[in-house]
């Protein structure tokens, strides 16, 4: 009897299933517990020695190289030592990493930061880490903080956690800002060292004990992962429903990325084997318009798909809108009256009424009429579709004065939730100078100091047949600039020696038949 249930015991111990890795985990080390539960499951369990001697767990060696050759750069020495303390420390420790041969870990100081800062990864049975001591251009050395945080970001890969990419986080990206702040892994990066930490010991007793295992494979179905969730109200949060199932044999953990801060889902608890549950992630739509695809990370236990997708596709369409809706530059003719047109539509059914549309500059008229015609609106589609709605013309008398100006219209509508709509017209009407003044504000009374300002018209080439300066100790020089329009750079020159304001005037002479002189005023004041 005593003999029937011995054998009955050790069958169950064979027959146990294996251990299952967290979420973020390494795909390397996720093949390197597949590869040795399988070697158990067959009873190999000197193979499977063999395969446990290629993953790191907590205690290894790591080495350190410098693109150069020779002496490490000051910045680099020691940084190895302290990455690994992070580590000791967080652990109470638990994770003992020290500088020596057969290394799990190479380091590699390069003088410059590599494109796309690519994070530390497997070759072969090593994990390598190029950590640079600059970044920028021109180049800026590399806070200390930083180059620790990168070789304790390698020593994470090592034990098996996947690189993040959230800031802040140890396995995360560094924004490079040499902060006080103690260096250490978050309690969800620890959390996640420690389960990996918790299955190697887990399958190195199996070896030792010679213990069969069933292979601990859990598998993640997500469906659909793909969801369009149609036409929707603009500050809408329309939410998807997603099947989740596990068809493997052992406990899935979760862990989830989004694109967007617009996405939203609960934490996801783990799934069990053959377990099936539903969850709704969604997206606030509020602030969009036009289509747009936002995508949700679900990182798992699943060894063979570490990391699966859910995208939610939308379109987002607000009560009404305006076309231009942003700052608008108009050119006005230099003689005559000028005009400019926008398009209020609204989408189907959504009635909307435009009762007026005023401007804030006299020698500006507005007039509203209905419209239905050919629209491009960028948010929506490049090609021009058919719309229903408003035209609204604001007309420019012919006395509207020369220069730049802005002008404010506000659109009254019977819509409830956005009853008005504002947009800003930029006017420029012959020659102009942007800015309106060369301004030098509070500057140094005994240096020489330089302003500049663009003298241009939207669509007649001139002549500045001369340039002087009045008031004060300045000198002016022009330069042709037909980056936009056609125009000139003016520089002046303040060439030091006055006290107290600064006061005076830019003197342009031109060809120009309507605009024979232009004058800019000059201020600021010497310290």
């Amino acid at each position: 009897m005593i003999d029937v249930l011995l054998l009955t015991l050790t069958l169950a111990v064979q027959q146990a299933v294996g251990p299952h890795l967290p979420a973020r985990t390494e795909p390397q080390i996720h093949a390197l517990n597949a590869e040795i539960q399988s070697q158990l499951a067959s009873g190999q369990f000197t193979e499977a020695r063999e395969v446990m001697a290629r993953w790191p767990g907590a205690t290894f060696t790591y080495e350190v190289a410098y693109e150069r050759g020779g002496e490490l750069p000051p910045s680099a020495q020691g940084a190895g030592e302290e990455a690994a303390s992070v580590w000791s420390e967080a652990t109470n420790g638990r994770v003992k990493i020290t500088e020596g041969s057969k290394a799990a870990v190479r380091i590699e100081f390069i003088d410059r930061a590599l494109p796309g800062d690519p994070p530390p990864g497997w070759n072969e049975s090593q994990v390598v880490a190029r950590v640079p001591l600059s970044f920028g251009e021109p180049p800026r050395p590399m806070p200390r903080r930083s180059v620790v945080v990168a070789v304790a970001k390698a020593f994470g890969v090592a034990m098996g956690h996947a690189p993040l990419s959230r800031h802040g986080w140890l396995m995360g990206i560094d924004d490079r800002i040499d902060m006080v702040a103690p260096i250490g892994p978050t309690p969800t990066e620890l959390a996640t060292i420690g389960r990996l930490l918790d299955v190697r010991d887990e399958l190195e007793k199996a070896v030792d004990g010679r213990i069969r295992l069933t292979p601990g494979m859990p598998k993640l179905v997500i469906e659909p992962s793909d969801v369009n969730l149609g036409i929707v109200d603009e500050g809408a949060k329309p939410r998807a429903t997603i099947v989740l199932r596990n068809d493997g044999n052992a406990p899935i953990e979760f862990a989830v990325d989004a694109s967007c801060r617009c996405l939203f889902l609960q934490s996801i608890a783990p799934l069990g084997p053959g377990e099936v549950r539903v969850i709704e992630p969604g997206a606030d739509t509020s602030g969009f318009m036009g289509k747009h695809a936002k995508e949700f990370l679900i990182h798992s236990s699943d060894p063979a798909k570490p990391t699966q997708s859910i995208v939610l596709r939308f379109e987002s369409v607000p009560e009404y809108r305006v076309v231009p809706d942003a700052l608008q530059r108009i050119h006005l003719p230099d003689d005559g009256p000028g005009a400019f047109e926008i398009i209020v539509y609204s989408f189907p059914g959504k009635p909307l009424n435009v009762i007026s549309a005023t401007a804030n500059l006299p020698a500006v008229t507005t007039q509203v009429t209905p419209f239905t015609g050919e629209v491009v609106d960028p948010a929506f589609s490049k090609e021009p579709e058919r719309r229903t709605g408003y035209k609204v013309r604001i007309a420019f008398d012919p006395s509207f004065p020369s220069g730049t100006a802005f002008v404010n219209l506000t659109i009254t509508t019977d819509s409830h939730r956005r009853p008005s709509h504002s947009i800003v017209l930029q006017t420029h009407k012959g020659i102009a100078a942007a800015p309106s003044s060369v301004y030098f504000g509070g500057i140094a009374g005994d240096e020489k100091t330089q302003r500049s300002i663009r003298i241009s018209h939207p669509t007649a080439r001139f002549k500045i047949l001369e340039a002087t300066t009045e008031g004060g100790p300045f000198s002016i020089s022009t330069q042709a600039d037909d980056s936009d329009g056609f125009g000139y750079r003016v520089t002046v020159t303040y060439n030091g020696g006055a006290k107290g304001p600064l006061v005076g005037r830019v003197i342009l002479r031109t060809d120009h038949p309507k605009y024979p002189e232009i004058a800019v005023p000059i201020a600021g004041h010497t310290r």
